[in-house]
C-alpha cells in the first residue's frame, strides 16, 4: 500500500511516488506498472524518515523532502545518493540553513533548490553545491 505524499514523472514519461509510511520511493511506468523502488528507513544517506515532496532538476536529478530527517537529499535518476541540504541544528531549530519538517522542494533553472521548511514557517534557498542562500517567511495569521 502506498501512502503517497508527493508524485512526479520524469523526462521517459516514468512517474515517481513517495511511499512515505514505508520510508522509500515507487517507480512506474505511465501505464501503472511497477518498475523499481529505492530507500528504506533509517539516518543515513540514501535513508528516510517519512519522505514527502519531490521533484526533479534539469539534468534529471531528484530531490526528496526528507521530512522526519529534517534535511532534502539529492540522488541521481537511479536513485544513487549524491548529497544532502539542511538538516536540524541541535541549539536551534529555526537558524539559517538547517530544517525543521521541510515538506516541499522545488529546483529553479539556475539550480538553486527552494525548500518549504514547514515548522520553520519560512522558505529556505541553498545553492546547488548545496550553500544556504537565503530565506524569507515567518508564522503568519489566519
Amino acid at each position: 500500500m502506498i501512502y503517497s505524499t508527493g508524485i512526479i514523472t520524469n523526462a521517459n514519461g516514468n512517474i515517481l511516488v513517495s511511499d512515505t509510511e514505508n520510508n522509500r520511493f515507487q517507480k512506474f511506468s505511465s501505464s501503472g506498472t511497477f518498475i523499481d523502488k529505492w530507500g528504506n528507513e533509517g539516518l543515513t544517506d540514501g535513508q528516510f524518515n517519512d519522505p514527502w515532496g519531490i521533484t526533479l532538476d534539469d539534468d534529471g536529478f531528484v530531490y526528496v523532502a526528507d521530512t522526519g530527517n529534517h534535511r532534502i537529499q539529492k540522488f541521481t535518476k537511479e536513485g544513487t545518493f549524491i548529497m544532502e541540504v539542511g538538516g536540524l541544528y541541535l541549539y536551534g531549530y529555526n537558524e539559517p540553513g538547517y530544517l525543521y519538517t521541510p515538506r516541499g522542494v522545488s529546483v529553479n533553472d539556475d539550480g538553486e533548490i527552494y525548500v518549504a521548511d514547514t515548522s520553520n514557517y519560512r522558505v529556505e534557498v541553498f545553492s546547488s553545491t548545496g550553500e544556504y542562500l537565503r530565506q524569507w517567511g515567518s508564522m503568519g495569521y489566519y
